[in-house]
Parts: structure tokens; C-alpha cells; sequence
């Protein structure tokens, strides 16, 4: 199979405000510090629908492949001259917002994320809509911090 249509959505936003909750359930949204979005070339208006039927894999099962890749990213980086680096991605940072009522700068102060230096970009994504058991999982990878 082919996996077709939007995988994710990056959207800027001011982490002082609170992430919106209208968006599909099986939207994969991540957001980004506006300050840190400048160097993106992200979509305008952001589509926050669901991604066409049959054509990716679950949100859940699409965040962990991201927070598998972001791991992976990080021991590239430590990894000797013999490790391919062609497909890693940049070292950056995961949060999970805990709640729609929690503004994302909340959330990366309680993760830590805050004090990560200026280069390091923070994504942050909404952990409300997942399944407890999810959740659970979740919490054991989040936040995730590149060191």
C-alpha cells in the first residue's frame, strides 16, 4: 500500500495562547513558536480536516513514528563517520499539551522544553485526544528532549 495525503500539520503559533481543539481526530497537528516558524514554508490556512480515507496510518500510529524518528535523529548525530545521516532529521524537541486549557508555553515549561537553546525547535502536539491506554504510552517517550 501507499500511503497517501497529509501526514501532519505544522502550524506557528504563540505558545502564550492555548492550541486550538478544532481539528479532526485523526489530524496529526504539530505546533511550532512563531519565532521558530520564520525559516518554514508552511501552508496557509493550515487544513486540520481528516486525511483522505485509507490513505495514512492512524494519528497515534503516525506520532510514534515521528517520536521514533526524532530518537533516531539524535543518535545519528552521536553515531560514527559509518551511520547514514542522508534521511535524519534535525535534532529537535517534542511536548505533549496535556489539555486544551493548557497554553503550550505551560506545557514546555513543565517538560523542560523552555530551556532548550534558541536553535533547537520545539514542536508541541495535543495529547487530550488519545486513548488513555495512548496516553500511557505516550507518556513514557514524552516529552522528548534531544541531548
Amino acid at each position: 500500500m501507499i500511503a497517501r495525503g497529509r501526514y501532519a500539520e505544522l502550524l506557528w503559533w504563540l505558545f502564550d495562547d492555548r492550541p486550538t481543539d478544532d481539528f479532526d481526530d485523526q489530524c496529526l497537528c504539530f505546533y511550532v513558536e512563531a519565532s521558530q516558524a520564520d525559516s518554514l514554508a508552511l501552508d496557509a490556512p493550515a487544513d486540520l480536516g481528516p486525511p483522505p480515507h485509507g490513505g495514512q496510518p492512524s494519528a497515534f500510529n503516525r506520532l510514534l513514528h515521528v517520536v521514533h524518528r526524532l530518537q533516531d535523529a539524535v543518535d545519528v548525530a552521536k553515531a560514527g563517520p559509518w551511520r547514514f545521516r542522508g534521511d535524519a532529521w534535525p535534532p529537535m524537541a517534542l511536548v505533549g499539551i496535556p489539555s486544551p486549557d493548557t497554553t503550550i508555553r505551560a506545557a514546555c515549561d513543565a517538560a523542560e522544553a523552555s530551556a532548550l537553546p534558541d536553535d533547537v525547535p520545539v514542536l508541541a502536539t495535543p495529547l487530550w485526544r488519545y486513548r488513555r491506554w495512548q496516553r500511557e504510552q505516550l507518556s513514557t517517550m514524552l516529552p522528548f528532549l534531544p541531548t
